[in-house]
């Protein structure tokens, strides 16, 4: 897949940038750093010497993460029996937390941020706060949390 790369101009203190949603490619003399930025984080993919490989990385790092949720961990509550994520969409290029429900609880786990016995509340992408059912560390349902005025 060939992602639309859109060109900045660098200046004395910046460097030349060519950015594509969240990743971010920084052309600097002999290589190229690529990103993914998503709102409050910053992945790393790779420092590469043409464009071309960066590119590249970029791409298959796009492929693999389409059609999956892409959200943000925000921190955790009640002494860490709570973890809260944020979905951030953009949802024209990822599904929602809510319909990447198994997917979401499954990474989570997989990374170690979630443990079996902690709940998963999230804010969908309305910004409603609801939660994410987890039993034996897999998704089992929604629980639709009361709003808070």
């Amino acid at each position: 897949m060939k992602l639309n790369w859109k060109f900045i101009k660098g200046d004395r203190i910046s460097a030349h940038l060519s950015v594509y949603g969240h990743y971010v490619i920084s052309h600097r003399p002999a290589e190229f750093i690529i990103c993914y930025r998503p709102p409050y984080e910053h992945h790393n993919l790779g420092t590469f010497k043409t464009f071309e490989e960066a590119q590249a990385v970029g791409e298959k790092h796009s492929a693999i993460t389409k059609g999956k949720a892409n959200f943000t961990i925000i921190g955790s509550e009640c002494n860490k029996q709570v973890l809260v994520i944020r979905d951030l969409g953009p949802w024209d290029q990822h599904p929602t937390v809510t319909n990447d429900a198994e997917g979401v609880v499954a990474k989570l786990i997989e990374s170690g941020y979630l443990s079996p016995s902690q709940r998963l509340h999230y804010y969908d992408s309305a910004g409603q706060l609801d939660e994410l059912l987890v039993e034996n560390g897999k998704f089992a349902g929604f629980n639709h949390l009361p709003k808070k005025d």
